[in-house]
């Protein structure tokens, strides 16, 4: 860190001393990094470099620096109040690091006048100094790519044209594009995310994501004063990307709540044959889906993520499941219960009619509230029966 302050001050010195920044040969390069095994990492990463070797500058701008050991990270990032920063990095170390977490980079180097490459480095220096490195982190609307999209529009001397792609798509199904083969993370997603993910969005949205960033990127041109000129002079693959494991679906979310509906269904079924309960299935049941509700009722009202609200996912994990789970060890209590269960119906009913319009849900959802909306009715049979 102290060998980035010193280059960083280094820079810095050197604009004030100059009247201009960089010379006429220098290059800057939009780098786009392969998506990592890591969670954090899996939908790629975006970066500047700029290349001025008359002025032996070679250092990467990176928007995607955070840590891990930061005070109460976890309940932060779950707030929406993650604080990422903008390092700089030495080219060779940046390339090692991705080569070393076997994740490919490839390079377009972008068609900008001296003069505008001036303005880049110079907003570059100035966010990057220690009073301004650091940015409020959104997964949509503030991320590594989107900085370096504004960015490039903003010291661009002309319009932008993007190329129009005219598939419609929402933040969900690009999320779902990247996290397909992780299956129990897109199902995690799916419970967190609410309906404002599948909105439709334009194809100026979807450069949130690195990938279609440097698509986008690829295709574009600058317009200025009725001349065109293409965005990218040329593009390079600096580290091959790496094969990714095709993840098994063996035990994928819809698997696996596939099979516990059917264990659901074959101790109800043995329940009414035995005419007794298995108040454990029922406890450990509503007490997972309970404290998950938890999490869900947090995000939706206590997070500042734009995209959690409304979240229709809370009308059927729904907190009141761990109170439930509690009181059905009291038997007294448990058969006054019933109204809750009738109650918890309906909103696992209202929950299906608004995932048709309203939200979408991950299919792994279905049998789970097929289970929850089984195990309820049966909790209803049992009052009625006044059985044990």
């Amino acid at each position: 860190m102290k060998k980035h302050l010193l280059i960083l001050c280094f820079l810095f010195s050197f604009f004030i001393s100059s009247a201009s920044i960089l010379s006429d040969k220098a290059k800057v390069y939009l780098f786009t990094c392969q998506p990592g095994t890591e969670i954090y990492a899996t939908f790629g990463h975006s970066a500047f470099y700029i290349q001025d070797k008359e002025n032996s500058i070679d250092i990467v701008f990176n928007y995607g620096i955070f840590s891990f050991d930061a005070e109460n990270f976890l309940y932060k990032f779950l707030k929406g109040e993650t604080f990422y920063m903008l390092g700089i990095q030495d080219y060779e170390n940046f390339l090692w690091g991705y080569e070393h977490r076997e994740m490919g980079v490839s390079s377009q180097e972008l068609n900008l006048t001296p003069e505008e490459k001036d303005q880049l480095y110079l907003a570059l220096i100035t966010n990057a100094l220690p009073e301004n490195r650091e940015y409020l982190y959104n997964f949509f609307y503030d991320n590594c790519a989107t900085r370096l999209r504004d960015m490039t529009e903003d010291v661009t001397n002309g319009t932008i044209i993007y190329p129009n792609f005219t598939q419609k798509q929402t933040y969900r199904d690009l999320v779902a594009m990247f996290t397909g083969k992780n299956t129990w993370l897109k199902f995690g997603i799916d419970i967190l995310v609410g309906a404002p993910a599948d909105k439709m969005i334009s194809n100026h949205d979807k450069m949130f994501l690195p990938y279609f960033l440097r698509d986008n990127y690829s295709q574009a041109y600058i317009e200025k004063d009725g001349q065109k000129k293409k965005l990218v002079i040329s593009s390079q693959q600096l580290i091959p990307d790496f094969p990714r494991q095709t993840a098994s679906i063996l035990l994928s979310p819809l698997t696996a709540m596939c099979l516990l509906f059917f264990v659901a269904l074959a101790i109800s079924i043995r329940n009414i044959k035995k005419k007794t309960q298995n108040l454990w299935f029922d406890f450990i049941l509503f007490l997972l889906v309970g404290i998950i509700g938890m999490l869900v009722t947090f995000i939706t009202f206590f997070s500042i993520h734009p995209a959690v609200f409304p979240n229709y996912n809370i009308l059927w994990i729904q907190p009141l499941y761990i109170i439930f789970a509690i009181l059905l060890c009291f038997k007294n209590i448990r058969y006054k219960l019933a109204k809750y269960h009738y109650f918890n119906i309906l909103m696992l009913a209202s929950a299906f009619v608004l995932s048709l319009f309203a939200q979408s849900f991950n299919l792994a959802f279905y049998p789970l509230m097929l289970t929850l909306c089984l195990r309820s009715s049966m909790q209803i049979y049992f009052a009625k029966k006044n059985l044990p």
